[in-house]
């Protein structure tokens, strides 16, 4: 059953795969203690490693199981969303789940051109890495949390047949391609940027309000697969019965709320709305209460239905 957490805050203002080149660095949280980064071969793009990121509890032991969780960034963004999931990477440490982050193309430790940052390699890629966790990993249970556009690679990868989750958490999950086109620049200016990239090779450039977005013709491409006609949430829920949270703000001008609750509804998600964040979440606006809502839910979400 569908429970609805509305809580509004009144302060200003988001196969086989041979892990290697790993090392580990020091995590700030001292009951974390490390992140081990190590690269997963990719099974699409040959002689390419994806720079994967994994978060132990501080008393992990070889020889037991745990639930696994992991973290996909969104459209541009980077492992942990330039620190923004580290709360609560490091809060499922502290309860015993594993968390796993990625770079998806073209992003931070990437090597890989911005041209392939494309939907099918992120959900290629995200396939690779759980593969690797569960061959490297005792795992019992397996969460998938999506902010933004990787919110819509669980959709796709759902609808798709391509993952199977234990428990599913969206943040503002980008759902609908006409707010994708809406933001980079409205139909029009779409449709000139993806025919540019199509006709010419190259790489479409639109200044958004987080700084240049550079797209390619696979990019359009892909996102077009699933038009909003094609209700890519109701692909999805079709084929996931298990517990969900969605997580929206109510004045997020990135991914409309009513997008991310046409998500909730389809996933009978319970759901927390909050104020005044927008599309930064608890990762990019730095606000104790927004902070404290979006980690502690997520930490608490995860906990209750990957534990035990």
């Amino acid at each position: 059953m569908k429970k609805l957490l509305s809580i509004l805050l009144a302060l200003f203002m988001v196969i086989s795969f041979a892990g290697c080149n790993q090392q580990t660095v020091q995590n700030d949280d001292p009951k974390t203690i490390t992140v081990t980064e190590v690269g997963v071969n990719s099974t699409k793009r040959e002689g390419i490693q994806i720079p994967t990121y994994i978060t132990l509890p501080a008393d992990y032991a070889a020889e037991n199981t745990y639930p696994l969780v992991i973290m996909i960034h969104g459209h541009h963004g980077n492992h942990n969303e330039w620190g923004g999931y580290d709360a609560i990477s490091n809060g499922l440490a502290e309860n015993g789940i594993i968390t796993v982050t990625l770079d998806f193309s073209g992003c931070d430790k990437s090597t890989e051109s911005i041209a392939l940052n494309a939907l099918s390699n992120f959900k290629a890629d995200v396939s690779d890495v759980l593969n690797y966790m569960k061959s490297e990993y005792k795992i019992s249970k397996v969460g998938g949390f999506g902010y933004s556009m990787g919110g819509r690679i669980i959709l796709e990868m759902l609808a798709e047949d391509m993952v199977t989750f234990d428990a599913i958490e969206f943040v503002a999950p980008a759902e609908s391609t006409e707010d994708l086109k809406n933001f980079l620049g409205g139909v029009d200016g779409w449709a000139t940027m993806s025919a540019h990239a199509r006709e010419t090779g190259e790489m479409a450039s639109f200044q958004s309000v987080f700084g240049e977005q550079l797209l390619s013709a696979l990019f359009f491409d892909d996102i077009e697969r699933y038009m909003d006609a094609d209700n890519l949430a109701g692909q999805a829920a079709a084929k996931y019965n298990g517990p969900s949270l969605t997580i929206y703000a109510t004045n997020d001008t990135i991914v409309s709320p009513a997008v991310s609750q046409k998500v909730a509804d389809a996933f009978h998600s319970t759901t927390v709305t909050i104020n005044n964040c927008d599309h930064s979440y608890s990762f990019y606006y730095d606000d104790p209460v927004t902070k404290a809502v979006v980690n502690d839910s997520s930490i608490d979400f995860f906990v209750a239905n990957l534990k035990g």
